[in-house]
């Protein structure tokens, strides 16, 4: 039905949609809001924002009579054949709605000699033809209305009978005043958006009084394969975004301790991404430290050793800083819109920004979704780029390069590139399929091009979690952890 809206909108710009109800208990208790979530931002991507209703909660059979006097159109898009009943439906047919079904049974014996109107399984085509086709006919919906109403007066059993009457003369007292149902409520382009816990339960799992283990078999750690330095990096850095340790004199002083004792290596790397790491690195120590010089230089030194990187590579075909794309691509364009912003130099930001708007390009698919470039063959230069197997991290670093894009140039469409970005983990790929699970709060290592990677290991988890954060104060929402129970 989501999918039939941009359809039924480009011929009845009123309409709105509402999904009435909330998820049931043990399906929450399982699986979190993971589907809502996933149905919210696929409306979200088709536009249609503006004209859909999630009622999330539950209804009552009063509130429930009541939404469905407001109702033009009733649907349900049901997708099990087996369906066995829809008490819903029933009250929607008692009621003398104009109904649009797909086929299961319950619906084909309730809709049969002209009841209702049948359309095929996962068929949003036919759906928004059926639903265009009963908005514009009054007198088809008004017929159909009559016969549903008539046969759903032969369900009622006698003792009705005498509700009727009295349901009758209170609706003729109260017509005078309200000739029709009014409804009032937020639709989804005027709510914030649903975004997922904070959640380190898997991380717990993986980690041991070594340290944050590398890789799992689904969600079970792999000790045999061990730790990896990259990965406990990043743990660090999640951790100390979770619990705001700046604020913390001993610990403030500690970081710079290690800060300025690694820092001398740092003119010997000859990594572009170790650069790039470092000039991320550096743009979060003079934020508390802005007069050190010495960082000063080395941010100018790494900076410009990216900068001439670039200029011995780029063109306008490909503006990129080396002849290929590999891993962890954003970071580099990110690391110079950052140096040049505080540096106040155009050049760097002009480049970063060319860089990222490019890549974004690049990873972007024909029907719109985020795709990053692949592992098995990466980008060459000229050459196809290879769209599998698309890894977490990809998503991670565009999320964290578009918001400080966005942030810099004060520009919104950035803050939506990120969203698209971040969308991946949720569904918002070719796949449809979900990378986080809510039910561990991990993430699974990566998209095939016909399945996805059910191992969840600390590089993807952490790339989820550190987006996650990042989506979360874009929005304002609450950063707190949803920990596991000791």
């Amino acid at each position: 039905m989501i999918e039939a809206l941009p359809a039924i909108i480009a011929a009845a710009p009123e309409v709105v949609y509402i999904v009435l109800g909330a998820t049931h208990p043990h399906v929450k208790a399982r699986h979190g809001e993971a589907y809502r979530v996933m149905l919210e931002t696929r409306a979200r991507q088709l536009g249609v924002e503006q004209h859909i209703v999630f009622h999330d909660r539950f209804v009552g059979q009063d509130e429930l009579t009541e939404f469905l006097g407001a109702t033009d159109i009733y649907v349900t898009p049901y997708l099990n054949p087996e369906q066995s009943t829809s008490g819903t439906l029933a009250y929607a047919l008692g009621s003398g709605r104009a109904v649009i079904s797909t086929p299961y049974v319950y619906a084909r014996e309730l809709l049969a000699d002209d009841r209702g109107v049948l359309v095929p399984w996962r068929d949003a085509g036919a759906i928004a033809s059926a639903v265009t086709g009963l908005l514009m006919d009054d007198d088809r919906r008004a017929s159909l209305r009559h016969r549903a109403a008539a046969h759903g007066r032969s369900m009622h059993w006698p003792a009705v009978a005498d509700q009727y009457l009295a349901s009758f003369a209170r609706a003729v007292r109260e017509h005078a005043a309200d000739a029709h149902a009014t409804f009032q409520t937020q639709t989804l382009a005027s709510r914030l958006r649903g975004l997922p816990d904070i959640n380190v339960r898997h991380l717990r799992m993986l980690t041991d009084d070594t340290g944050l283990l590398q890789h799992a078999n689904f969600c079970i750690p792999r000790y045999s394969e061990g730790y990896c330095l990259d990965d406990n990096a990043r743990a660090l850095l999640l951790m100390a975004r979770l619990e705001e340790a700046g604020t913390d004199p001993g610990r403030t002083s500690l970081a710079s301790q290690l800060f300025h004792a690694a820092l001398p290596v740092v003119r010997d790397f000859t990594s572009p991404r170790a650069w790039a790491t470092t000039l991320l690195g550096i743009e979060e120590y003079l934020r508390a430290f802005d007069g050190d010089r010495r960082v000063q230089e080395f941010r100018a030194l790494l900076a410009d050793r990216l900068q001439d990187l670039y200029r011995g590579i780029a063109t306008p075909a490909w503006p990129w800083f080396e002849d290929r794309l590999t891993y962890a691509n954003a970071q580099l364009p990110h690391a110079l819109i950052v140096a040049g912003a505080r540096m106040q130099r155009a050049d760097l930001l002009t480049t970063g920004i060319d860089a990222l708007a490019w890549l974004g390009s690049v990873q972007r698919a024909s029907d719109g979704y985020f795709a990053p470039i692949g592992t098995n063959g990466f980008s060459v230069k000229e050459a196809e780029p290879a769209r599998f197997d698309q890894q977490p991290i990809e998503a991670a670093t565009m999320v964290a390069a578009c918001l400080d894009a966005a942030r810099v140039t004060d520009t919104p469409g950035w803050n939506e590139q990120a969203r698209q970005a971040f969308d991946w983990f949720l569904g918002q790929n070719h796949l449809r399929q979900w990378l986080h699970d809510p039910s561990t709060g991990g993430c699974r290592d990566g998209l095939h091009a016909d399945r996805v990677n059910e191992n969840q290991g600390a590089e993807s988890t952490l790339a989820f979690l550190l987006a996650l954060i990042d989506m979360r104060t874009l929005d304002r929402l609450d950063v707190s952890v949803l920990l596991p129970r000791s």
